[in-house]
């Protein structure tokens, strides 16, 4: 995290139903954050689809305006 914030690197991390890796990644995340532009998701299990996560997120990590081509894939469009 340190090393990404020296050189100015923003990360966006989506964890898919892995509870293991929960506090590592968010704490990956929180090291690298300036300025708010890092973002961690967590996914809970549950779901049994990809597309059933992406009807249900409401999250800046997908609907951010520079993520808008990210989220067009991930749709599908």
């Amino acid at each position: 995290g340190n090393a990404l914030k020296k050189h100015k690197v923003s990360i966006d991390i989506i964890n898919f139903a892995n509870p293991a890796n929960e506090g590592k990644l968010e704490a990956l995340v929180n090291a690298d954050n300036m300025d708010e532009s890092c973002h961690f998701l967590n996914v809970p299990s549950g779901f049994d689809s990809l597309q059933g996560v992406l009807d249900h997120l409401d999250s800046f990590v997908l609907h951010d305006v520079d993520a808008a081509g990210l989220w067009g894939c991930l749709r599908g469009r």
